[in-house]
């Protein structure tokens, strides 16, 4: 998960979490379009995602976070492709299908919003990002 955070011109920032793959140097990201953060993304065509990781194998700790900010665009009005790639390649074929099939009804409101990152930052603890 990555959190995306956009701006809002009367507050602060609106962030959520966001299932997230990133490919070709961009974050593919599915989001229904007609959400707060949706419509913030779609008026500022900016947002920024942050990733954060931890992973703890016996008493070492290799723990990093990624932030990228850049411009977003609506891509693609249907999520279930991306939906079935990303737990695909996280939980298996198996899972992804079940997994799909009782969440079809609420991706099918979802659309691909694609960040394209002109600036990314990151910070380790102890190990090499990713």
């Amino acid at each position: 998960m990555a959190i995306l955070s956009v701006s809002r011109p009367d507050k602060g920032p609106v962030a959520v979490p966001l299932a997230y793959l990133w490919e070709g140097g961009q974050f593919l990201l599915m989001t229904p379009p007609d959400s707060l953060h949706g419509k913030h993304m779609q008026r500022t065509g900016r947002a920024t995602v942050t990733v954060h990781s931890e992973r703890y194998a016996g008493s070492e700790v290799d723990q990093w976070y990624v932030m990228a900010e850049g411009t977003v665009e609506f891509t693609e009005r249907d999520a279930l492709p991306l939906a079935r790639r990303l737990l695909t390649k996280d939980r298996g074929p198996e899972y992804a299908a079940q997994w799909l099939e009782d969440m079809r009804p609420a991706l099918e409101n979802n659309w691909v919003a694609v960040l394209t990152p002109t600036r990314i930052a990151g910070f380790t603890f102890g190990g090499r990002l990713p």
